[in-house]
């Protein structure tokens, strides 16, 4: 009459619910609380940030002269950063003693880096081959008639006067 072939007579003990396999707390557990040895560099971790983050917000921000401060401001004892130094000098930082009138050719050579550097940093973009031939052979050849100058008309600029982020 039925093909039932086994029925329960009993109700089965209950089991634990399963362990949690998305959310923040799965993540945590997965990839920084996964063993021992990870617990304790994530611990490090989070201590080292501890220990580093207080003091260098207090320079940076805390007890820093904001960009319109003055000198005198910057010259009082215990103080953090001289922003208005840093805005004033902003152009000698980036550029050394380059020519202001030939700025634009340090910038055409960051514009290459990141044009060229960025691809390269991110797996799914196609020709990659091409890319690291254009950034490691040819940005080179490029960025050193650019900055040096001396052909194609360009104003010779001779390495002395180079310095900042430019180097």
């Amino acid at each position: 009459m039925t093909d039932i072939a086994f029925v329960r007579s009993e109700i089965a003990p209950s089991k634990p619910a399963p362990g949690r396999t998305s959310g923040v707390m799965a993540w945590l557990k997965q990839n920084l609380f996964a063993s021992i040895g990870d617990t304790v560099l994530t611990i490090l971790a989070i201590l080292f940030i501890a220990w580093v983050v207080p003091p260098l917000y207090g320079f940076l921000v805390g007890n820093a002269v904001p960009p319109g401060g003055t000198v005198e401001q910057c010259r009082v004892e215990n103080v953090g950063a001289c922003w208005a130094y840093i805005a004033s000098e902003i152009e000698f930082f980036i550029y050394g003693f380059y020519p202001m009138a030939e700025y634009w050719r340090p910038n055409i050579v960051f514009a290459l880096l990141v044009l060229l550097g960025a691809p390269m940093l991110i797996p799914s973009v196609p020709y990659k081959v091409l890319n690291a031939v254009a950034f490691f052979l040819v940005m080179p050849v490029v960025d050193a008639i650019l900055l040096q100058g001396g052909m194609f008309g360009l104003r010779e600029v001779p390495t002395e006067q180079w310095g900042g982020l430019l180097i």
